[in-house]
């Protein structure tokens, strides 16, 4: 007889319902998040004060200084791979000395590079790895002969008593030598363009030459990345779990270090958690059906897109994803019963074995949903596992939230103070330009992945969310900021590019004589007027006035820059303006603003920075089809624009009201 699924809240001992019923991916509606106390902090006022748990600290501070090795072992272990190390790069330095196969790189990955290596369990040897990518193709019979050439020569440099300790072992992914205390992992690739080449029945296998050329990329981003010591130790603590109990192998190494990134940084403030409440926030995601089909998963910086989250149950089976989950459920139990025993302080009952007495409690772990070889007493393969998840998931379509079901959107507003806006760091220009205080930012953070191709429907539902009618602020007529209060029916947005890092975009003012060289002064000009604008300088020619011939200094792709019009909405002011005679403060302010509003990523590959925030200008509509916000008239100064943070799922809305003479005629 089929299971049904206990109806139960995620915070609960018993995994939540699934939020949607199960399609093939292409048939697939949008998915959502798994339930995250940090990403309701209106709810959950607690979660405000992240401060670290006087508890479980000192248990987490004491367990990892017990996962990391001696200074002896870690040293002998980086003399080993410094050895094979040097064979390899002999190698790529003498093609030539070896007819088997030709090295072309050797790079460091993995727990000992990245200092996040645990001690292993009793009979293992600690262990580092190195990616090795060939020129050649891979053959079984060029890796073995590669491995009897490195265990060669590093015999001919050691004593008889150790070489006769070393040996060297073919695995699925290449290579492994072991001198009897330590081991160094040899992952073997070739290059991408050899991929299609690959024969599985001589070669090493296609996916695992990717999977390990990959290595090379999650390095990379880890060290850039992930460098926080609360990373660190989550990723320690993570590790020694999934060491202990068997429902957490589901759990690799790249997850492993996305969810402790996700669960130390992604958060609904600027700073950092502490390790306690990241370790129980990585557990309560797991919990809650962070890798559960239907669910979102973890943001992947090396998916197709960079709007991709990474889709774990596509590497785990049913049974896998349900194991991580109901395990993860009872050591969250036990963590509030036992905090000890489920860190690997002190030993305890095999809490998954059965009911027991755990720290005085009677204790009973969780059962599983989806069963692995078995179904009403008959095997089943993944295709049936997969119509037997539909008919658990059904159960319980009827009862799933409407707004889930939908895939709406929801916002909640982030209490956050912009220096460079509400601060003192511009405070004097923008009193001096008139802007001070008409001039805001608000924050919010949403509950789902953006999808830049849908964002109309984002934005549109942003300005549906009751939270966010409630918070968002215009100017009335009476001169006084009130709640956006009424309902947008329809927005006309513009998508604006994001390309530019430097202030050197503005170069072309100097080198076109707009801008003077010595003290950077802007050449003056007889007095014009433009919608409302006293144009007395050749700077807001080039800014509004077409007729001119220094208009098209900028092309129009240039205007289409959100820097270019950051800049533009600050030379021009607001409507009691006193203009600058130098271009300095004007690139200062633009330059701070910008940096605060967008968000940045080096690229793994390349070491470019680049921008990861969409920028949208923004006007919202009334029933009949007119503009109400920012307003009515259609000012040059009155702008909203709206900034969206995929990774972190932040939204910043900026908006300005120009007090213009002919605003409300």
């Amino acid at each position: 007889m089929r299971r049904s699924r206990p109806r139960f809240p995620p915070w609960r001992q018993n995994r939540p319902q699934y939020q949607q019923s199960y399609r093939p991916q292409y048939q697939q509606a949008q998915s959502s998040d798994a339930f995250d106390f940090l990403n309701l902090p209106e709810s959950f006022p607690a979660m405000k004060q992240l401060i670290e748990d006087p508890v479980l600290t000192p248990i987490i501070m004491e367990r990892n200084q017990q996962l990391a090795p001696s200074s002896a072992d870690n040293f002998a272990l980086i003399n080993f791979v410094i050895c094979v190390r040097q064979k390899l790069d002999a190698l790529v330095l003498s093609p030539n000395s070896f007819a088997a196969c030709q090295v072309g790189e050797v790079r460091d990955v993995g727990s000992h590079k990245h200092n996040t290596i645990i001690l292993p369990p009793m009979g293992s040897h600690l262990t580092s790895d190195l990616v090795v990518v060939l020129k050649t193709l891979p053959t079984r019979e060029a890796i073995d002969q590669l491995g009897n050439r490195l265990k060669q020569d590093l015999q001919n440099e050691i004593s008889p008593e150790q070489a006769a300790l070393l040996s060297m072992q073919s695995t699925d992914d290449g290579l492994s030598l072991d001198n009897g205390t330590m081991a160094v992992h040899l992952l073997l690739t070739t290059l991408p363009t050899n991929w299609h080449s690959l024969d599985p029945t001589i070669h090493l296998d296609r996916a695992m030459c990717k999977r390990n050329f990959n290595a090379i990329k999650h390095a990379k981003w880890v060290d850039e990345v992930c460098i926080h010591p609360s990373i660190k130790v989550l990723v320690r603590l993570l590790k020694d779990l999934r060491q202990r109990f068997r429902g957490l192998e589901p759990l690799n190494p790249w997850l492993i270090n996305l969810l402790a990134h996700h669960c130390v940084t992604n958060n609904n403030s600027t700073e950092q958690l502490p390790p306690s409440y990241a370790f129980k926030r990585a557990l309560q995601l797991l919990s809650s059906g962070l890798f559960l089909p239907g669910f979102n998963g973890l943001y992947d910086p090396f998916s197709d897109t960079n709007m991709h989250s990474s889709r774990s149950y596509t590497t785990m089976t049913l049974e896998e994803q349900d194991r991580l989950c109901y395990t993860s459920q009872t050591l969250l139990r036990a963590l509030a019963i036992h905090p000890k025993y489920v860190l690997g302080i002190e030993h305890g009952p095999d809490i998954f074995a059965g009911p027991c007495q755990l720290n005085g409690v009677l204790f009973t772990p969780n059962e599983p949903i989806v069963f692995d070889t078995e179904s009403n007493g008959y095997p089943i393969n993944d295709g049936q596992q997969q119509t037997m998840l539909v008919d658990i998931i059904m159960s319980h379509t009827d009862n799933t939230d409407t707004d889930v079901a939908t895939g709406e959107y929801r916002f909640q507003v982030i209490e956050k103070k912009f220096e460079t806006i509400d601060g003192k760091q511009n405070r004097d220009s923008l009193i001096k330009w008139g802007m001070r205080g008409k001039l805001r930012a608000n924050m919010y953070i949403f509950d789902q992945p953006f999808q830049e191709y849908n964002a109309r429907k984002f934005i549109l539902e942003f300005f549906k969310d009751p939270n966010v009618l409630s918070t968002l602020k215009m100017f009335s007529k009476s001169g006084e900021w009130i709640c956006l209060g009424q309902v947008v029916h329809d927005v006309r947005i513009e998508q604006l590019s994001t390309n530019i890092l430097s202030l050197e975009f503005f170069d072309r003012l100097f080198d076109n004589k707009i801008v003077r060289e010595t003290g950077g002064y802007i050449r003056k000009c007889i007095e014009e007027y433009k919608d409302e604008f006293i144009i007395s300088d050749e700077l807001r020619k080039v800014l509004i006035m077409d007729e001119f011939d220094t208009y098209d200094m900028f092309s129009e792709n240039d205007r289409k820059e959100f820097i270019f019009h950051l800049f533009k909405h600050f030379c021009l002011g607001g409507q009691v303006c006193q203009y600058e005679d130098e271009i300095q403060p004007y690139l200062d302010v633009t330059k701070s603003v910008y940096k605060e509003l967008v968000s940045v990523q080096k690229d793994a590959e390349t070491q470019k920075i680049q921008v990861v925030s969409p920028v949208f200008k923004i006007e919202a509509l009334n029933e009949n089809g007119k503009k109400f916000y920012p307003s009515r008239s259609a000012f040059e100064q009155d702008f909203v624009y709206m900034t969206i943070d995929p990774i972190k799922r932040h939204v910043i809305v900026l908006s300005n009201f120009y007090e213009g003479p002919s605003f409300f005629e």
